[in-house]
C-alpha cells in the first residue's frame, strides 16, 4: 500500500464517528432525493408516457351486437374520413356481479374476452400473475382490488398474494367461480377485468337478462388531439357501421384529464419537498464534511513535515471523506430504490397508469451529485489547509481548528479562534446564568460558521415538519371533504339492475349522471373513476316509487334523528354547451355540504351552490343568476355560493330538488343518509329500518365511505417519509456539530471536571451550546413552514381546478406552532445528547489524557 493510501486507511480508521455521520448523511440524503426525484419524474406527464408504451386506445367504442356483425366491425378500421391507423377488437363483453360488502348488493363488472394482453391497441401492462389459460380463470384490473374485495373474507387486499386455488370471485351469486390469476393495468381504462374470449359466452348465460350484448371496438387516428377532432372521427366511425350500433364511448382526453389532474396535484408537493431536501443535504453534507477534513490541520502539519506535497495532502483528505461517503451513498442507492417501491404502487393506482419504476437516469445522477458536493465540500478546506506552511499548518491544528473551518482564514493561526471564545466568555460571564450554562453560550459564539451550520439544520428541519403537519392535515381535509356522506351513519340503496359499462354515444364525462362516479354527496359507495372504465359504478339507486318510499320510510321512522337524501339529474345550463351535474337535496342538506369557498350553502328552492372550476368555465360568480334546462324546462336559479368539491369534474351544482320539480316526481334517489337519534343505537336502528325496507327491495347499511383516495394516501405517505429523512439528516448534521465541539473543548471539560463541576453540570454544557441553537432555528423555521404550506397548497388545488377553502389552507392551531418551534430545539439537544453523555460519564483523568 502506498503512503497516501496508508494515510487514507487510518484517517478513516481513526476518526469512526465522523465517518460514520458522513457515510449516513449521505445514506439519508441520497434515499430522500431519490424518493423525491422519482415521484416527481413518474408524475411528470405520467400519462403520456404510459399511453404511448401501451399504444392506447383514442377511443373506446362500444357497439350492440344485435345490430352490427364482427366483420363490420372490422370493416370501420377503413371508415371513411375518420383517418384511422390502427384499430383492436372487436372483443366481445359480459357483466358480472361479484360479491358486495354484507348487507349490500353487488356492483357491476364489465369484462372482457381477450386472447392475450398485446396488440395494436391498448397492450395491457401485467403487473401480477400470468393471462387467462384456462375458461375459469380472469385478469382483474389493478384499481378494481382495492374496491371489489376490501370487504371479502377469502380474498386479500394485496396483489401480490391474490392467487391459488382458493382466490376466486362470486359471479351471479355464486352459480360461477372465477380464479384471479393476475392483474394488470390499461391506461385507456377498457375493461374491469379480462377472460378469453370463450368464455363471454358463459358469462352472459349466468344473467340472460341483461342486454343488449355488446363488443368492444379500440381506434387510434391521425388527429385526435382534441374534443372537435376526435367527435369528427366518431361520427366517422358511427357512419361506418349500421345506424344505432354504437351505444358507447369514451374519449382518451377524458382520461388524460383524470390522470393529468392527479399528478398535477402532486408536482408542486414534491417540488417543496425537493428543494428543502437539496439545501438540507447540501448544507449538511458540506458541513460535515469540512468539518471533519478542517479540524485535521494539524495531522495535515505533520504530513507536511514529513515530506508530503500540497496535492498530496488535499487528495489524501479528499479521498478520506469520499470513502465513507461512497458507502453511504451505495447504501442510500438500495434503500431509496427499496423506500419508494409502496409510493409507485399507490401513485400507479392513483394516476391510473401502468408500471412506474426508478428512472435509471436517478439512479446515475443522485449518487453522483450527492459525490459532487462531498468533493467540493472536502476540497475547499483541504485546499485552505494544503497552502498553509507546515508550521502554520502545526500552530493552527494545535490550537484547534476555527482558524480553517470556522472562517478565520490562513494565517490566523491559533488566536483567532482562542480570541472570539474569551471575548464570548467575558461577555457572557456578566450574565446572571449558571457557570455550565455561560460556559455552553460561550462556546456557541465562539464558532459563529459551525453555529450557522447547527441553526440552518434546525431551520430546515423544522420548515420540513411544519410543512409536512400542514400538508397531512389539508390532506386529511380532502380526503374527508371527498365523502361527505361518511358524516353519517347509515346508508339506504338498492341493487342496480343492468349497469352498461360505457357512456352514452358522445359522452365526454361532465354529462354523465351526477350520481355516477361524482363520489360527492351523491354517492356513499365505491364508485368509478368515469365512465368506460369498466370499473364499479354507483351501486344502489332507488328509482321511481322506491325511491320516495325508501325516504318516506327513513323520514318516519321513530329512531331517524337527522337525514338527507340525494337526487342525481344531468342539465343544459343556458349559453353554456354540455351538460352538468346535479345533485338534489332533500332533508337536512347541511350534514353533506362541501367546504364554502364564499358566499353560503343554499337554504331554499331556486338556489345553487357551484364548485370553482363551474364559475370559471361560464365566466359568472356568486350572486349572479343562469338558466337550467332540464328536457325543455328552463328554470332560473341564483349562485350563492362556492364550495370546494375535490371529486368528479368540478362542473357538479348542488341545490334543494325542488328546484326542479320534475326530478322531486320522476327522479331516481340515489343514496339516503340518515343518523339515529339521541339514545338509539346504530344497531337498532338498522334493524328498524330494514324491516320495513325489505319490502321495496332496498336495505340499510353501516356507512363504509373511502378515506380520501389514492392520491391522498400518496401524499401523506410520501410527506412522511422523506420528513423522517430529512430530520434524521439535520440530526446527523448537528451530532457531528456537537461531536467536534466537544473534541476541541475536550481540555476546558477536563478542567472544569476537575474544579468540581457533576456529570449533570457537564451534560447541560455541551447542552446548551445547541438548545439556543435549535430555538433559534424552530421560531424561524415554524412561520416559514406556514408561509410554505400556505403557498404550495392553492397550487395544488389550483391544479384540480378549484380556490382554496379556509378550512384545508388554516390547518394550524397556536398548540402545534408553539410544539414545532419547541422540537427544534427538542431536535437539536436529541442530537446532541450522545457526545454529551460521553462528556458526562467519562473520568477527568481521561478526558486530560485524551487530549
Amino acid at each position: 500500500m502506498s503512503a497516501l493510501g496508508k494515510v487514507v486507511r487510518a484517517g478513516v480508521g481513526r476518526r469512526r464517528v465522523q465517518a460514520a455521520v458522513i457515510a449516513l448523511s449521505l445514506l439519508m440524503a441520497v434515499t430522500a432525493a431519490l424518493v423525491a426525484g422519482t415521484m416527481l419524474a413518474v408524475s411528470a406527464g405520467p400519462f403520456d408516457w404510459a399511453f404511448a408504451r401501451q399504444h392506447g386506445a383514442q377511443l373506446t367504442a362500444e357497439f350492440d351486437e344485435s345490430k352490427v356483425t364482427g366483420a363490420q366491425l372490422a370493416a370501420s378500421a377503413q371508415a371513411s374520413g375518420a383517418g384511422v391507423t390502427a384499430t383492436a377488437g372487436p372483443f366481445q363483453e359480459a357483466t358480472i356481479t361479484p360479491p358486495g360488502p354484507p348487507g349490500l348488493p353487488g356492483m357491476p363488472l364489465t369484462v372482457v374476452g381477450r386472447a392475450s394482453a398485446s396488440g395494436p391497441v391498448d397492450r395491457v401492462d401485467l403487473l401480477w400473475g400470468h393471462w387467462p389459460t384456462r375458461a375459469d380463470e380472469i385478469v382483474l384490473a389493478q384499481d378494481q382490488i382495492g374496491s371489489l374485495y376490501s370487504h371479502e373474507t377469502d380474498l386479500p387486499i394485496a396483489t401480490s398474494s391474490i392467487g391459488g386455488s382458493a382466490k376466486s370471485i362470486g359471479v351471479a351469486a355464486g352459480s360461477m367461480r372465477l380464479r384471479v390469476v393476475g392483474v394488470a393495468s390499461s391506461v385507456s381504462l377498457t375493461a374491469g377485468g379480462w377472460v378469453l374470449p370463450e368464455e363471454i359466452a358463459a358469462l352472459r348465460a349466468v344473467d340472460p337478462t341483461r342486454s343488449p350484448a355488446t363488443s368492444q371496438m379500440l381506434y387510434r387516428f391521425q388527429r385526435a388531439d382534441s374534443s372537435a377532432e376526435l367527435s369528427h372521427d366518431q361520427v366517422a366511425v358511427a357512419a361506418s357501421v349500421p345506424r344505432d350500433a354504437l351505444v358507447g364511448s369514451r374519449s382518451w382526453l377524458d382520461t388524460k384529464l383524470d390522470a393529468d389532474q392527479n399528478a398535477a396535484v402532486v408536482v408542486p408537493i414534491i417540488g417543496a419537498f425537493g428543494v428543502l431536501g437539496l439545501a438540507m443535504s447540501v448544507v449538511i453534507v458540506a458541513a460535515v464534511v469540512s468539518g471533519a477534513v478542517g479540524t485535521s490541520t494539524r495531522r495535515i502539519g505533520v504530513l507536511k513535515s514529513l515530506g508530503f506535497s500540497p496535492e498530496q495532502v488535499v487528495r489524501a483528505y479528499v479521498t478520506q471523506a469520499l470513502v465513507p461517503a461512497a458507502v453511504g451513498a451505495g447504501l442510500g442507492l438500495v434503500l431509496g430504490n427499496i423506500a419508494v417501491q409502496p409510493l409507485l404502487g399507490e401513485a400507479q393506482q392513483g394516476l391510473q397508469v401502468g408500471a412506474l419504476t426508478v428512472p435509471w437516469w436517478l439512479d446515475a445522477v443522485v449518487p453522483g451529485a450527492a459525490l459532487g458536493v462531498v468533493v467540493l465540500a472536502a476540497l475547499v478546506p483541504a485546499l485552505r489547509a494544503g497552502r498553509l506552511s507546515t508550521v502554520a499548518a502545526l500552530a493552527v491544528g494545535r490550537g484547534g481548528a476555527g482558524a480553517v473551518s470556522g472562517g478565520a482564514g490562513p494565517g490566523a493561526g491559533s488566536g483567532g479562534h482562542a480570541r472570539r471564545r474569551r471575548q464570548a466568555q467575558e461577555a457572557v460571564g456578566r450574565l446572571p446564568l449558571p457557570r455550565p450554562v455561560s460556559l455552553g453560550v460561550a462556546s456557541a459564539l465562539a464558532h459563529p460558521v459551525r453555529a450557522a451550520g447547527m441553526l440552518t439544520a434546525v431551520l430546515l428541519g423544522t420548515v420540513t415538519a411544519t410543512f409536512a403537519l400542514g400538508l397531512t392535515s389539508s390532506a386529511g381535509v380532502i380526503g374527508h371533504d371527498r365523502h361527505p356522506e361518511s358524516r353519517a351513519a347509515v346508508t339506504v340503496e338498492a341493487a342496480v339492475q343492468g349497469a352498461s359499462g360505457i357512456g352514452a354515444l358522445g359522452a365526454t364525462g361532465s354529462g354523465q349522471g351526477a350520481g355516477q362516479g361524482s363520489g360527492g354527496p351523491g354517492g356513499g359507495g365505491p364508485v368509478s373513476g368515469a365512465p368506460g372504465s369498466g370499473g364499479p359504478l354507483v351501486s344502489g339507486p332507488l328509482k321511481g316509487e322506491a325511491g320516495r318510499s325508501a325516504v318516506q320510510i327513513v323520514r318516519t321512522a321513530t329512531g331517524t334523528g337527522s337525514w338527507y337524501a340525494v337526487t342525481a339529474a344531468s342539465v343544459a345550463v343556458e349559453g353554456k354547451s354540455g351538460a352538468v351535474g346535479v345533485n338534489l337535496f332533500q332533508g337536512d342538506s347541511r350534514k353533506a355540504a362541501y367546504d364554502i369557498i364564499s358566499g353560503r350553502w343554499f337554504t331554499a328552492p331556486g338556489e345553487v351552490v357551484a364548485p370553482s372550476r363551474f364559475l370559471a368555465s361560464t365566466g359568472t360568480r356568486v350572486g349572479d343568476s343562469i338558466v337550467l334546462v332540464d328536457q325543455g324546462e328552463r328554470v332560473r336559479v341564483r349562485i350563492v355560493g362556492e364550495d370546494f368539491d375535490p371529486t368528479g369534474s368540478g362542473m357538479q351544482l348542488a341545490a334543494d330538488v325542488r328546484t326542479i320539480p320534475r326530478e322531486l316526481a320522476s327522479g331516481t334517489v340515489e343514496f339516503v343518509h340518515a343518523d339515529p337519534r339521541v339514545g338509539v343505537t346504530v344497531d337498532a336502528y338498522l334493524k328498524q329500518l330494514n324491516g320495513s325496507l325489505q319490502q321495496i327491495g332496498a336495505g340499510a347499511a353501516v356507512n363504509s365511505a373511502g378515506p380520501g383516495g389514492s392520491m391522498v394516501v400518496v401524499i401523506e405517505a410520501m410527506s412522511l417519509l422523506l420528513t423522517l429523512m430529512l430530520l434524521a439528516t439535520a440530526g446527523l448534521g448537528i451530532l457531528n456539530s456537537v461531536v467536534l465541539d466537544t473534541r476541541e473543548r475536550v481540555r476546558d471539560l477536563g478542567i472544569c471536571r476537575a474544579l468540581g463541576m457533576t456529570p449533570g453540570q457537564t451534560t447541560a454544557q455541551v447542552l446548551v451550546t445547541v438548545a439556543g441553537l435549535g430555538l433559534a432555528g424552530g421560531l424561524a423555521g415554524a412561520p416559514l413552514g406556514v408561509a410554505l404550506h400556505h403557498a404550495v397548497m392553492p397550487m395544488v388545488l389550483h391544479a384540480v381546478g378549484s380556490n382554496t377553502p379556509g378550512r384545508v389552507q388554516n390547518v394550524f392551531g397556536g398548540v402545534e406552532v408553539v410544539g414545532l418551534v419547541v422540537g427544534g430545539s427538542l431536535l437539536a439537544m436529541a442530537s446532541g445528547m450522545l457526545p454529551a453523555s460521553w462528556a458526562a460519564r467519562a473520568r477527568t483523568a481521561v478526558i486530560l489524557r485524551t487530549e
